[in-house]
């Protein structure tokens, strides 16, 4: 659920990395933001400056970077996007790992809140169904994604 319009994509990014610093007990300086995001240093203190205005964080100068409650809710919501997107990308449909990092990036900004619920109960409803079932349509989507042939026609369902 995004909280506020005039959030960035890249904003949101530095919310974002914020909070994963924090949750890999790094402390969020501008050097670790930088290194993290691959941008230079003026470029992250340019970004926290603006963040710092609409309140969705906490910095002085050469200290530590620290959420709001405000700016918190949105790096945890850009998160969970990222995750889901990323599991989707790389459990599901194989994405090479780097790449599902990397595309979740982009995709998480701009999903629907709607659509982030169909993916989540989408990955839900596999992760419940009979493994041998769903392992073997994925394991079909999977060959056809690699050679463009379905081959013999299976029923995956059983149910």
């Amino acid at each position: 659920m995004h909280l506020v319009k005039e959030l960035t994509p890249a904003m949101e990014g530095y919310l974002e990395a914020v909070l994963m610093l924090e949750e890999k007990k790094q402390p969020p300086r501008v050097k670790a933001i930088s290194d993290m995001m691959r941008v230079t240093k003026p470029t992250v203190h340019s970004a926290l400056v603006s963040l710092v205005e609409l309140g969705y964080l906490r910095h002085e100068n050469y200290g530590h970077v620290e959420l709001t409650p405000e700016g918190k809710a949105i790096a945890e919501d850009v998160y969970q996007r990222h995750k889901i997107l990323t599991k989707f990308l790389k459990d599901i449909l194989k994405v090479n790992p780097n790449m599902a990092e990397k595309e979740a990036c982009g995709m998480e900004h701009a999903m629907s809140d709607e659509t982030l619920t169909k993916l989540t109960q989408f990955i839900e409803f596999l992760e419940i169904r009979p493994k041998g079932k769903v392992n073997q349509c994925l394991s079909r989507f999977h060959k056809y994604s690699k050679n463009g042939k379905l081959g013999q026609r299976k029923q995956c369902n059983g149910e």
